[in-house]
């Protein structure tokens, strides 16, 4: 089968492309910031990369191009407050676009986003746009889908609309003009963009995809309450608070509503202004109907079959090499630390135990205490005790989110097996929790990296709490060692 490469292979969309071609025994090349995300995936046909797109990694990255039937090419930067990442949107780009020209790549496929030339984009859209155009200026095949906001379980737009759809009163409109959209299904783009690997007839153009509703964001709100909720939304115009409430201070608070960082939902806010529909006027394929995609998608989302989601974009590469601090002695510097200890019977029957940590499990322990944490992480921006995406029937993987922790490390043998959570809420330092099994020692370890005297105030006053909620964790999840 053909040589594939994926960059940005543990994205919402790229991980379901990866999965999806996996299944087909494509030889295939993922690229993402952080390799745990991915390290998963890999087998005799996979392989995975963390490798920084630089001048500096040029000729390695040409030979591992080399030949490349396919390159899809899913990385873009959203970060707020960084002003300089529509430029290095584009260089990125052009150094891609240059290095498949030198490995002899046939194809690059990029999904970008849907947004008229005619209109002023919000820097986001335009970005996207600009990306593809210089894809499309440094490489002489290169086909790009331009997509509506993408409908599927686990989806930043989803979350949002399915949030707002279920707290909101009414649905407010503070600007006087509100963009149109055009949404598409998720199962929709990952078929076109993976049947675009056998496409010789379209390639090197520009392809508008979306369902064909076109409609305001917040008719697409009230209309996931009506169709989803049942549920009757009303839209209130309050267009005289245009000056006062910014898509930034929206983007704020729909970030804590949400859960998702406001990094990642302030440049889509800002890009509400916008029409972003299909503007082509060749027939496209069919796409699902955008009632029957927002309910498969939350069927999904109530069932747990959350393939993919998305991701933390100031996160990503925080500890890339965490592989290499497995944190099982206390000999690490500037960490504090707590550890319960026990001796178990069944490490494999206590490890999948933990594993069904977060969410409706809970934590083995006082179910206030956590909810009462979450309420306070939001009341200071953070995520809360948000939505469970650990994925059924799939395991755990490193990336995977549960609350709000980050799956760092996990590594199941027969002699150990651990489980690093990544704490994501606000803290003055930075925290984790382990689960680990040596043989049948059984540990559960807190650490903290204390930033300047609040992390140390911090730590000791939550002490005895959680030596108390460690204890009973503990307590609890070897219950399961008798069974």
């Amino acid at each position: 089968m053909s040589k594939t490469i994926i960059l940005g292979a543990s994205g919402y969309i790229g991980l379901r492309l990866s999965k999806k071609l996996k299944k087909e025994n494509h030889e295939l090349h993922l690229f993402n910031r952080n390799r745990n995300k991915i390290s998963w995936l890999e087998s005799s046909r996979v392989t995975a990369y963390d490798i920084e797109f630089n001048e500096k990694n040029r000729e390695n990255l040409k030979k591992i191009f080399k030949d490349a039937d396919t390159l899809y090419y899913l990385i873009h930067s959203m970060s707020e407050g960084n002003t300089e990442f529509e430029h290095k949107d584009i260089t990125l780009a052009k150094l891609i676009a240059n290095i498949c020209k030198e490995s002899g790549v046939r194809k690059i496929v990029y999904l970008g986003g849907l947004g008229s030339s005619k209109d002023t984009l919000s820097k986001h859209l335009q970005s996207r746009q600009d990306t593809g155009r210089s894809l499309a200026e440094n490489f002489h095949n290169v086909k790009e889908y331009r997509a509506g906001i993408i409908i599927g379980a686990g989806s930043s737009s989803f979350e949002i609309i399915r949030t707002l759809a279920t707290k909101l009163p009414f649905i407010p409109v503070f600007w006087k003009h509100e963009g149109l959209c055009q949404p598409v299904f998720v199962d929709d783009v990952i078929l076109m963009l993976k049947n675009e690997k056998y496409n010789i007839h379209t390639d090197n153009q520009i392809l508008e995809i979306g369902c064909e509703e076109q409609i305001t964001y917040a008719n697409l709100v009230k209309k996931y309450a009506q169709e989803v909720l049942n549920r009757p939304l009303k839209i209130i115009k309050l267009t005289f608070l245009e000056k006062i409430i910014t898509p930034k201070v929206i983007g704020k608070i729909i970030s804590v509503m949400t859960g998702q960082p406001k990094e990642l939902v302030i440049p889509l806010i800002y890009g509400v202004k916008n029409d972003a529909i299909v503007t082509q006027k060749k027939k496209q394929k069919k796409m699902m109907k955008l009632d029957i995609a927002l309910k498969l998608a939350a069927k999904r989302d109530r069932a747990g079959q959350i393939l993919s989601v998305w991701d933390f974009p100031t996160n990503l590469s925080h500890y890339k090499n965490t592989e290499e601090r497995i944190f099982n002695t206390q000999e690490k510097e500037g960490l504090l630390y707590e550890e319960v200890h026990a001796v178990i019977k069944s490490p494999s029957k206590i490890f999948e135990e933990i594993q069904t940590i977060g969410g409706e499990k809970g934590y083995w322990s006082t179910p206030l205490l956590w909810k009462l944490r979450g309420y306070i992480d939001r009341l200071f921006g953070g995520l809360g005790i948000n939505k469970h995406y650990k994925k059924t029937n799939q395991g755990l993987h490193a990336g995977d989110r549960i609350d709000f922790w980050t799956i760092e490390y996990i590594h199941d043998t027969n002699q150990e097996k651990v489980l690093r959570l990544r704490s994501e809420m606000k803290t003055p330092g930075e925290a984790w929790l382990q689960f680990s099994i040596i043989n049948k020692d059984f540990y559960l370890r807190a650490f903290f990296e204390p930033s300047g005297i609040l992390g140390y105030l911090y730590w000791y006053s939550l002490y005895p709490i959680h030596k108390f909620i460690f204890k009973m964790m503990v307590k609890n999840i070897i219950k399961k060692d008798s069974y």
